[in-house]
């Protein structure tokens, strides 16, 4: 069974342009800016090119592509702060088909949405993706007519619907991680502060005559 907040129409047609394909090609991957990737000259081809993980989507889908396999569609943005408001998705950005998991090259998508951390997903060497850490993606990718074109809908839909793998080009400096630390730091230190005033209070309430 996918698990999913409800997803888009777009979404949904990311996933049917992904059943029936042929088996990948194999080769060596072409290298592509990212400006450049969804071209429909690129369609079955093995690609790769670098961009960053959308990894606080407002809706997460995972679920069968029609080969068997379960993945999770997470989008490759241009920059860390690209819009992510879901026109700007159905128009401008390749979507990723990662295979659910909890190994390399995998998204877990267990209990994504209930607290504020972003999807975890892991590199091909294990390590940890997060917010705003640029990645290099290689996989076949899509690049052809949507199947149904909305009015507003782009022209093609982009995916790298066979994943071989995502790798760290360079950490977000900070990181989610580090800046979430740092959070949690700030308000221990107000905690901390505020029970020292109360026992201070408290003690002076205590002494009065």
């Amino acid at each position: 069974m996918p698990r999913h907040a409800p997803f888009s129409i777009v979404t949904g047609l990311l996933v049917l342009a992904a059943c029936g394909d042929p088996a990948p090609v194999e080769g060596t991957p072409v290298t592509v800016a990212y400006a450049a990737a969804c071209d429909s000259a690129h369609h079955e081809r093995v690609l790769t090119t670098e961009g960053y993980l959308h990894l606080f989507p407002r809706l997460l889908y995972c679920g069968p592509d029609g080969e068997g396999r379960q993945n999770c569609q997470v989008e490759l943005l241009p920059a860390p702060d690209a819009p992510t408001e879901p026109e700007a998705l159905a128009q401008t950005y390749p979507t990723v088909f990662i295979p659910e998991g909890i190994g390399p090259n995998e998204a877990d998508a267990r209990g994504y949405g209930i607290t504020p951390a972003p999807v975890p997903v892991r590199a091909a060497d294990s390590s940890g993706v997060g917010p705003g850490d640029r990645v290099r993606v290689t996989g076949r990718f899509h690049a052809r007519p949507p199947i149904t074109r909305l009015p507003s809908g782009p022209p093609l839909t982009c995916s790298f619907t066979v994943l071989h793998r995502i790798e760290l080009v360079e950490r977000a400096v900070p990181s989610w991680a580090d800046r979430q630390a740092a959070r949690a730091d700030s308000l221990r230190a107000l905690l901390d502060s505020m029970r020292v005033a109360h026992e201070r209070r408290d003690s002076i309430a205590a002494s009065a005559p």
